[in-house]
């Protein structure tokens, strides 16, 4: 039959750059910016409590600023992980967010990584083998940079540049010593065997 379609957040100018994370096929979560004119912007929250995302609280914030790319992780239904690019007015920076409950109403956010030429973090994505220990790859800016992280807030994350510029980047961990990312540089794909 034809996809079931919901409407999960109409309230102005939001849902640009979605993540969606699902613990199980009836409870996903949906991470995404909100009020996108505001030049800081919102992360927003969606818990949706079936597999339409009919029913469910109303959206959160999960964090004030959150104004761009983001990428999720959802181990359990009360345990999300929120890699996000996040602007305090003068830099645009990586941050990590370890929500505390189904709503990420409560968590901690934790800054990874501030780049000094203000570019933003482009292309996140996150793996997270355990709920302790989540990796991260970005392009800041058009760089390719991976953060593992050490605890479950992500503090301290272990950093580093392999030197490959790129536009889009994709990574996936099998194990914590075993990650895979693929980043299109303009010239062709190319995937790095960590």
């Amino acid at each position: 039959g034809p996809l079931a379609v919901t409407s999960v957040d109409t309230a102005g100018d939001v849902g640009i750059y979605p993540s969606v994370s699902c613990p199980s096929s009836t409870d996903c979560k949906i991470a995404y910016t909100g009020n996108i004119t505001d030049p800081h912007g919102i992360l927003k929250f969606k818990d949706c409590d079936n597999s339409q995302c009919t029913t469910g609280p109303p959206p959160t914030t999960a964090d004030s600023h959150g104004d761009g790319y983001n990428a999720m992780n959802c181990p359990t239904a009360t345990n999300c992980k929120i890699a996000f690019n996040k602007s305090d007015g003068v830099q645009n920076n990586l941050w990590f967010r370890d929500c505390d409950n189904a709503t990420c109403s409560t968590g901690f956010s934790n800054p990874i990584y501030g780049d000094p030429n203000n570019g933003a973090a482009n292309w996140i994505s996150m793996d997270c083998p355990t709920s302790n220990d989540c990796k991260i790859a970005s392009l800041v800016p058009g760089q390719l940079n991976f953060f593992d992280c050490n605890d479950e807030d992500c503090i301290p994350s272990d950093g580093f540049n392999p030197g490959v510029s790129g536009f889009v980047t994709s990574v996936a961990c099998p194990a914590a010593d075993n990650c895979k990312i693929a980043t299109f540089s303009g010239l062709g794909l190319s995937i790095r065997d960590c």
